[in-house]
């Protein structure tokens, strides 16, 4: 979101992806993440993304309800795959992007690689 709001100058739509390692427990895990930030970003554009991602992978998912505070109430989704949570997504809250100073609807994806 740092991203984001450095460039909200720039011409929209923004996607941006990143792939890294997160510190989970002492241990590091590598992650994807992206963003996509433009006046229609919706939920049901994030759930695209995701389903095509796990479809390109060949990897069998669900999706669950979502609790995270950083996305709006209803607008978002945790990924499992074999039991177990590997990721979520949704619509950022109106209140996360007015921290970030964003001016745009804004959706964030991010997810354990199962290396």
């Amino acid at each position: 979101l740092h991203i984001l709001s450095l460039n909200k100058h720039r011409e929209m739509p923004q996607r941006i992806f990143c792939v890294g390692d997160v510190l989970i427990d002492e241990k590091t895990i590598p992650h994807l993440a992206f963003l996509s930030c433009h006046a229609e970003a919706n939920f049901t554009e994030a759930k695209s993304y995701v389903i095509t991602l796990f479809r390109e992978i060949d990897t069998d998912f669900s999706l669950d309800e979502g609790t995270d505070s950083a996305f709006i109430e209803g607008r978002q989704a945790v990924v499992i795959v074999d039991g177990k949570e590997v990721g979520r997504f949704g619509e950022i809250h109106p209140e996360v992007l007015s921290n970030f100073s964003l001016d745009h609807p804004a959706l964030g994806f991010e997810m354990e690689l199962m290396i």
